[in-house]
């Protein structure tokens, strides 16, 4: 009963553990003896954490629901069908009804009533003997090694799997050293289930790093040496021109939501090519053309971003993080339903820029198609944006060109390694410092406090210590920032959930008051935004003293200042 994704699993699960964030991916589960095995399903896309859309817990001694072992079970085996649906009539609210569906197609589950079995019973929890049974049948074990391994499991259903099951060694007992019991009747928790999956797929388990040392930082999160251009705080003194920007009169502000996948200990995947482009009447996924874009970049599986993408033909600019703490960049950038990741663009200058010591500093750029800039640095990542929170790098924006983008000396300005193409019609603005690649900020003088709400003043004070740099233009009367969008989680969905109202939106036709003073307080800062005219590459934030602190250095002492 092993299927070729199986198969699949099994080459790749030999491969040396390759690096990953330290503390790991979860914040719950340090000291855990299962954290290596929480860390090696993660690395598999089989889990994303408990706590979407930040994913930042496992709840490890959380009990397994069933609804969870039928998610758990289907993203391990790559089950994909349903076999036509709506099998239970007791899952139809429940998230994971698509992957009960496929479990009990592919006969790892009959039910939870016999014999009727027309409920599944999706917010039981999972006894340790029940976790065998799903187990032996989606592994197709037949082996029981003699039978009769544990003492308390006689009377139990479940037997037979769970001598199996130990034969198999993905179980040893629950009462070490002794192991003369199994438990068949306990729960079996999130952090035991871990380790399971992993001893059934022959997983390597992957001990994260320590935790960088108080003082320091993950390059992960917060990547780039600090005198980088998206640590580098701006000067008191610097030459500030105002930027004069026009208020959109389309969507005050957009979402702008840059791939950053981080984990370089997942499998390895080709991106294939798509030619849609961003074509009208057609998609990315629907335009595949056979051939291999990138080859061999860490993707993990079990996440996609097509369903469910933001607005309609949306540039995806993507950075992939590689072992070697280099990036792969492309764009436009979609993980298919099918679980196919396409992309058309992967220019050679956006290639190979490395987040420890890069950062535009060797002249290798980004998948920003309108300014060759990052899809890494200056993203707005999960957690910064939030109650609280802050914003410690500049960030990315992107204008509408017709109104405030100058068409004058290229249409760009460094760091911008180009401007539009076509930019000659494309941008059509007055002030001829403001180009693509322009660092704009709030001066010294603007008065963050008259900001009414909360996360307006968390990104007013991003922009008057680091600024925002011109990376794209938006091609019609609106302005957007680059957040992130990856298997850790989305910036937009956080946003939504801590402040009670959408990161988008259009002031006149705000979804609450919230929202529109959230929408109000981005024109005041549209209206404040100057030009940081001597931000040069000698010259980074302008002149003066600094206005913010620099960045910390990486746990080995480099990246610092």
């Amino acid at each position: 009963m092993l299927g070729l994704a199986l198969v699949a699993v099994l080459a790749v699960a030999t491969a040396a553990a390759a690096q990953v964030a330290p503390g790991g991916t979860f914040e719950d589960d340090n000291g855990s003896v299962h954290e290596g095995n929480i860390e090696a399903i993660a690395a598999e896309g089989i889990t994303q954490g408990c706590n979407p859309p930040a994913n930042t817990l496992f709840c490890p001694s959380d009990p397994v629901t069933r609804e969870q072992m039928a998610g758990f079970l289907v993203r391990a085996m790559n089950y994909t069908d349903n076999g036509g649906g709506d099998h239970f009539i007791d899952d139809n609210t429940s998230i994971f009804e698509d992957a009960i569906d496929r479990l009990r197609t592919a006969a790892v589950t009959l039910g939870c009533n016999p014999p009727s079995n027309d409920r599944y019973c999706p917010d039981s929890t999972v006894t340790r003997g029940q976790m065998a049974a799903f187990l032996d049948r989606a592994m197709g074990y037949t082996d029981n090694g003699g039978g009769n391994h544990f003492i308390d499991d006689d009377s139990s259903i479940f037997e037979n799997a769970i001598d199996r099951l130990h034969t198999a060694g993905v179980t040893l007992g629950c009462n070490p050293p002794i192991n003369d019991r199994f438990c068949p009747d306990n729960e079996v928790t999130r952090e035991q289930m871990a380790s399971f999956l992993a001893r059934a797929l022959s997983l390597t388990p992957i001990q994260p790093p320590t935790p960088p040392p108080a003082g320091t930082r993950d390059p992960l999160l917060w990547p780039y040496p600090a005198d980088s251009i998206w640590n580098h705080p701006l000067g008191n003194a610097a030459d500030l021109v105002p930027f004069r920007m026009k208020i959109p009169s389309q969507k005050t502000l957009n979402v702008e939501e840059d791939i950053i996948i981080t984990r370089p200990n997942a499998p390895r995947r080709d991106i294939m090519s798509h030619d849609a482009a961003w074509n009208d009447g057609v998609t990315r996924c629907g335009s595949r053309t056979g051939e291999v874009e990138i080859a061999n970049v860490p993707i993990p599986s079990g996440w996609n971003t097509d369903p469910g993408y933001h607005g309609v033909k949306p540039n995806h600019s993507s950075a992939i993080l590689m072992p070697d703490m280099t990036l792969v960049e492309t764009q436009p950038f979609h993980i298919c339903p099918d679980g196919v990741a396409v992309s058309q663009f992967s220019a050679k200058a956006w290639q190979g820029d490395s987040i420890l010591t890069g950062g535009m500093a060797t002249g290798k750029g980004g998948s920003h198609g309108g300014s060759g800039m990052t899809a890494f640095g200056g993203t707005i990542r999960l957690g910064e944006w939030v109650p609280g929170g802050e914003i410690p790098h500049a960030v990315k924006i992107e204008v509408y060109g017709i109104e405030n983008l100058s068409p004058t000396g290229g249409g760009y300005r460094w760091p911008a390694l180009n401007a539009d193409k076509g930019y000659l019609t494309k941008y059509a603005g007055t002030v001829p410092e403001a180009k693509m690649g322009a660092l704009l900020a709030l001066p010294p003088s603007f008065d963050i406090s008259s900001l009414d709400s909360e996360p307006a003043r968390i990104l007013a004070r991003a922009l008057q210590r680091y600024g925002a740099y011109v990376v794209d233009q938006a091609g019609w009367s609106a302005a957007a920032l680059a957040v992130e969008w990856g298997p850790n989680g989305r910036v937009k969905t956080e946003f939504q959930q801590v402040w009670g109202y959408p990161m988008d939106g259009h002031r006149p036709k705000a979804s609450s008051p919230a929202h529109q003073q959230f929408l109000a307080d981005m024109e005041e800062i549209y209206k404040a935004l100057h030009i940081v005219n001597d931000n040069t590459r000698t010259s980074i934030g302008g002149a003066g003293t600094r206005l913010a602190p620099w960045a910390p250095p990486f746990a080995d002492g480099s990246g610092g200042r």
